[in-house]
């Protein structure tokens, strides 16, 4: 009789070992199953599905430059490869060579070498009227800065009839801006005059270098 109870008692502990085998087995299991569901599909725990990660404009550190911080600030020419400040500042208060100084000490968007853009360079940005972009007819360019290369063309086109913002005549990714903006080249036969371009007519034209102009910087 006492073998009998000894079989049974061993064969209940053998039971008992078993299932909490299987629980324990069936536990860990569902855990990970969990977990995984927690970090694939949780926007707050999953770096590859959160919008605070991957799909913020803000926060994005991709290769698409169209969704950087930097995107708002500054745009990069296809054309020339040159880097542009895309706001003018200081509008209507500064001299020319305040314009210089300014752009040459300005750290923007990360980027430092800037500078003030010579006649050349800003013709370079003029859309929608010929005569005055780059190798149109105005005969303002930096191999002819004498007054008389101010030829009847460099007066532009009609006024704010661009494709830019408000009708300026500038690539559409600048927003309306300050349209008067200093060039850095000299009037080389008049110290006191600069070259200064008015994109509401896609003008090229000749200001006192003590008048009181906007700054748009390049690099």
């Amino acid at each position: 009789m006492m073998r009998v109870i000894w079989f049974l008692a061993g064969l209940a502990a053998v039971l008992a070992i078993s299932l909490a085998a299987a629980c324990g087995g069936s536990s860990s299991r569902g855990g990970a199953k969990h977990a995984a569901v927690d970090d694939d599909a949780s926007p707050e725990a999953d770096d590859d599905a959160s919008p605070d990660d991957d799909a913020s404009p803000a926060d994005d550190d991709d290769d698409n430059d169209d969704d950087d911080d930097t995107a708002a600030v500054v745009w990069t020419d296809p054309a020339t490869g040159r880097m542009w400040q895309l706001d003018s500042t200081m509008a209507g208060s500064v001299g020319w060579s305040a314009a210089k100084t300014y752009c040459a000490s300005l750290t923007l968007g990360g980027y430092t070498g800037w500078s003030l853009p010579d006649v050349d360079a800003l013709r370079t940005l003029i859309r929608g009227c010929p005569a005055t972009q780059t190798g149109g007819s105005c005969g303002v360019t930096d191999a002819c800065l004498d007054a008389s290369c101010d030829t009847s063309t460099c007066v532009g086109c009609a006024l704010d009839a661009g494709p830019g913002a408000g009708g300026l005549y500038l690539p559409s990714a600048f927003p309306a801006l300050c349209v008067w903006i200093w060039s850095s080249s000299a009037v080389a036969d008049n110290s006191a005059e600069a070259w200064l371009f008015g994109f509401n007519y896609g003008k090229v034209t000749i200001g006192e270098i003590t008048s009181a102009y906007c700054v748009l910087c390049v690099r």
